[in-house]
C-alpha cells in the first residue's frame, strides 16, 4: 500500500491516496464519499447502465481532457429512480 503525504494547506477533500493492486492489472484507489451519496451514485450508474468504477473513470478522463474523452451520461433527473429529487441544473 501507498500513502501519499498528507495535504497540508486548507484543501477540505476528502481523497485518501492509497493504492492497492487488485490482482487484475488495475489499482484500486480509495477515496471517502457520504454513504447516503454513494448509494445514490450506485442507483443511478445502474440506470445509466454502467457502475460506479466505470463512472468514475469516465469522469476523470474527460476531466483531464483524453482525446476521446466524454463526460458520463448522467440518468434522466425526471424520473427519481436514482434516490435524488428531480433538479432543474
Amino acid at each position: 500500500m501507498t500513502h501519499a503525504t498528507p495535504i497540508t494547506d486548507d484543501r477540505h477533500d476528502t481523497l485518501a491516496p492509497v493504492t492497492v493492486r487488485s490482482g487484475r492489472g488495475t489499482a484500486r484507489q480509495t477515496i471517502r464519499v457520504d454513504t447516503d451519496l454513494w448509494d445514490r451514485f450506485g442507483a443511478a450508474a445502474e440506470q445509466s447502465d454502467t457502475d460506479r468504477s466505470e463512472a468514475v473513470r469516465a469522469f476523470i478522463r474527460w476531466y483531464l481532457r483524453e482525446p476521446g474523452a466524454k463526460m458520463p451520461r448522467r440518468p434522466d433527473a425526471s424520473t427519481g429512480d436514482h434516490g435524488e429529487t428531480a433538479r432543474s441544473d
